[in-house]
């Protein structure tokens, strides 16, 4: 997974290496700040008596209605942005976190978040993000994970604990686009902690990860959801746009055992445009289920159906069934004067292993009507012949 990136921001405040960031000014923090901020005491300048004068109070009056005024968020706006006094940056991001509300205030926040140079602001900022509760802040805080400081890191990882929630799904599911693996992996983390069947769906979209850490993560998670919950997950997920989503699907329906796979997994197997991971995946969870196989059901739909594309299916599953009715069924169906039913049927004769069918698939092989689909009758003849 990749790490923090360096640092391109510039110093505004004087930094003193040992000494602490005290992020508890004027009893601003709560008993969770507290915990978060881990740092050190730090003897940087005090804010200016004039500076610290304008920004108002952390603790309302009595009575007074816990929101701000105009002029009070035009005051902590500027301090965040510009004062030089870390201090005060801090004092400014907490109390808009306290105070403040999201459609005035989380972009400022956002902004120091991504721009500041002095990492307790930057995780002040995060904190105050956590505060206002508004799932548009995730992206900001899931690109603050690579920041270079671990305090900052640590703050927005605690914030987006904050904003996990049903309305926050939409954004977590972005997380997929990022490169960064630790914010994905984190947007796992978050979905999987969430009871509801929205975030289930979204979370088994992470299986086609390119990172094993993850995929291994979303694996654990749906592992641990209720049995219906798991094969609802992979029969959505057998029908993702992403290869590698349908890959890791199909690797984890064999272990379910759950009938309802089996069709699914089967068109994916007689998709003509299928990847070989797909196939390989398929192939494999199939061999593992072929006793869920219903061959009756599966011989009826063959005989009885018209629609050729409802029949390959079958044809399939038949392949994997074996058996003397099936293979009955495979050798007639290989004399089907459709050429793609031909070629199924084929394909699942040489799967079955059917030693019989041999004089009959080299005849077939030099039969001109078969051209198209002499590889197949010729690999189903080495399989037999294996």
């Amino acid at each position: 997974m990749s790490g923090p990136a360096p640092s391109s921001r510039r110093d505004r405040s004087v930094l003193h290496p040992g000494l602490g960031v005290c992020l508890l000014l004027a009893g601003l923090a709560g008993s969770g700040d507290r915990a978060l901020a881990q740092a050190p005491e730090e003897a940087a300048p005090a804010p200016a008596e004039a500076e610290a004068e304008a920004v108002p109070s952390a603790r309302p009056a009595p009575g007074r209605v816990f929101t701000l005024e105009e002029s009070e968020r035009a005051t902590l706006h500027s301090t965040l942005a510009e004062s030089g006094t870390y201090k005060a940056r801090i004092q400014a991001a907490l109390l808009l976190g306290r105070r403040g509300d999201a459609r005035h205030d989380l972009a400022a926040l956002e902004r120091a978040l991504q721009e500041d140079d002095h990492y307790a602001v930057r995780g002040a900022s995060a904190m105050a993000m956590g505060n206002l509760g508004e799932a548009t802040a995730i992206n900001a805080l899931l690109e603050g994970l690579g920041d270079e400081d671990a305090f900052v890191r640590r703050a927005c990882r605690k914030a987006l604990g904050q904003l996990a929630s049903p309305q926050a799904i939409p954004y977590l599911v972005l997380a997929r686009e990022r490169p960064e693996g630790t914010a994905r992996m984190v947007a796992v983390e978050l979905l999987g902690g969430l009871d509801a069947p929205d975030a289930r769906h979204a979370l088994a979209g992470f299986l086609g990860d390119p990172e094993p850490p993850v995929r291994d993560a979303v694996e654990r998670a749906l592992k641990s959801w209720p049995r219906e919950d798991q094969v609802t997950a992979v029969l959505s997920a057998l029908e993702s746009d992403s290869y590698r989503v349908r890959t890791h699907a199909a690797r984890l329906a064999g272990p379910l055992q759950d009938g309802r796979c089996l069709m699914p997994l089967a068109g994916l197997l007689s998709s003509p445009l299928e990847t070989e991971e797909v196939i390989a995946a398929v192939d494999a969870s199939l061999v593992e289920m072929e006793g869920l196989i219903d061959v009756d059901d599966h011989i009826k739909r063959v005989l009885g159906l018209v629609d050729r594309e409802a029949r390959i299916p079958s044809l399939v599953l038949l392949g994997f069934a074996g058996g003397s009715e099936a293979i009955d069924v495979l050798r007639r169906s290989a004399k089907d004067p459709d050429l793609r039913v031909r070629f199924y049927a084929v394909q699942a004769l040489g799967r079955a292993g059917d030693t019989g069918s041999r004089v009959m698939l080299e005849a077939m092989e030099k039969d001109p009507a078969n051209a198209r689909i002499k590889s197949v009758i010729r690999t189903a003849l080495r399989t037999i012949g294996s």
